[in-house]
């Protein structure tokens, strides 16, 4: 059975029980991957994944079960009586429910079908373009890959949306060597439509390609000082995402640790601060058209102008227990508004700081605390630019930290999952030797 298919009998499945409501979402992956590592094209291979997610529910009981095989009509049928056997034994929840608003939808886009002989060009040109311009670079490993998706949502409410898609990655992961001496390992990463641009050009690549090469010979900042610390875009990502975890999303609403729980349509940041969450955008190729629990998406504010307009409140249950509407799409696919400064102006202004790329941290505290070490970092004194540091530790609160937006460049990077600025945040501790 094809992926249609198999979601259908699912379904029938699902009717034919003893269950109230149910949904399915099988989704197939197929992956052609073209691996570098020690000096040589190691691997180019495709691999085809298949999974399958059935979820029932029954007297306000909810069962999910989710696996990899649904090759026979018997592994089939074994997944559904999983599932209400796992809604047996749940508690009773009246907030449990599956979408609700009928729909015939199938959604084509991006880049279906792979050119391997392409991606082979484009990871040789990059490597032979490296070794000229960047020679202390050694590679880990890069790894340039087509994938190619096809999801298939159905729900016994009428539901039926499904979602043909490509892509393309590319992700060098390298330090740069100088005799003896060694950087610590950068990396980065791209979502593209198309190979029409050389890898060199994408995203971050080649700035951070250029800065790594000048972390051979580190400095430690000197004692505590509290400062500014700028975050590059590839770094503003993964607290974007940090921030949405922990302080919009559903599931800390409903525990009662966000502190932004009852900040709606209130200040949470500095006027300069305008985030969207566009899956939709032309320009996000790593976007999406339904959400996981079976709506059609939409492209969502979560900040304008400092003023929080909406939460990730993915799920149904999660709407009804919390109080909240349901969102419009399921978060991620970040677009932050530029500034009016330059990135260069922006350095210049700093007094004492970071240039942050990249940061190792555990989850934040329920009131927003921070601790972590700052990696791939520069240290900036009187507005330049000064060395690249070591065993430097930096902390704050990030819900102080977004009100304490000191500057936005002008500048944006786009990479394919998200297009976002360099942001200046002040009042933030940073601890050296």
């Amino acid at each position: 059975m094809n992926e249609k298919d198999s979601a259908l009998f699912l379904l029938n499945e699902i009717k034919t029980s003893d269950a109230d409501c149910g949904e399915v979402c099988v989704i197939k992956t197929q992956t052609t991957e073209v691996y570098y590592e020690s000096g040589k094209v190691s691997m180019i291979r495709t691999n085809e994944n298949i999974s399958a997610n059935v979820k029932v529910i029954k007297d306000n009981k909810k069962g999910i079960v989710s696996t990899n095989d649904i090759s026979t009509e018997e592994a089939k049928k074994k997944i559904v009586s999983d599932a209400l056997e796992s809604a047996a034994s749940a508690p009773e929840d009246d907030a449990n429910g599956i979408s609700d608003e009928p729909c015939d939808r199938t959604f084509v886009y991006g880049t279906p079908e792979k050119d391997t002989e392409k991606v082979y060009d484009r990871l040789a040109e990059f490597i032979g373009e490296t070794k000229k311009k960047y020679p202390k670079i050694s590679f880990d490993s890069i790894t340039a890959n087509h994938v190619s998706v096809e999801r298939v949502y159905k729900n016994t409410n009428g539901v039926n949306i499904t979602e043909k898609y490509g892509y393309y990655t590319f992700s060098p992961m390298y330090m740069a060597v100088d005799g003896e001496k060694t950087s610590s390992f950068n990396y980065s990463g791209v979502m593209i439509k198309d190979l029409g641009a050389p890898f060199m050009t994408l995203g971050q690549t080649e700035m951070l390609l250029a800065e790594t090469e000048k972390q051979t010979e580190t400095i430690c900042a000197e004692g505590k000082l509290v400062g500014d610390i700028i975050i590059t875009p590839q770094c503003l990502s993964e607290l974007l995402s940090c921030i949405e975890d922990n302080f919009l999303s559903d599931s800390v609403l409903i525990n009662g640790t966000s502190p932004y729980r009852d900040k709606l349509g209130q200040k949470i940041a500095a006027p300069s601060v305008t985030v969207l969450s566009a899956p939709l955008s032309e320009e996000i190729v790593g976007g999406y058209r339904s959400t996981s629990d079976g709506y059609i998406a939409e492209n969502m504010t979560l900040i304008e102008n400092g003023v929080l307009k909406n939460y990730i409140v993915e799920r149904l249950n999660g709407s009804k227990r919390t109080g909240l509407p349901r969102s419009k799409n399921d978060g991620g696919c970040y677009i932050m508004n530029g500034g009016n400064t330059s990135l260069s102006d922006m350095i210049k202004n700093v007094k004492k700081g970071l240039i942050m790329n990249r940061f190792s941290a555990g989850s934040p505290g329920v009131n927003g605390d921070v601790t972590g070490v700052a990696k791939n970092s520069f240290l900036i004194e009187d507005g330049k630019i000064v060395g690249a540091v070591s065993e430097t530790m930096f902390s704050g609160n990030l819900t102080v930290m977004l009100l304490n937006v000191r500057a936005i460049s002008e500048e944006r990077i786009n990479d394919g999952s998200s297009i976002l600025p360099w942001v200046d945040f002040g009042g933030v501790t940073i601890s050296g030797k």
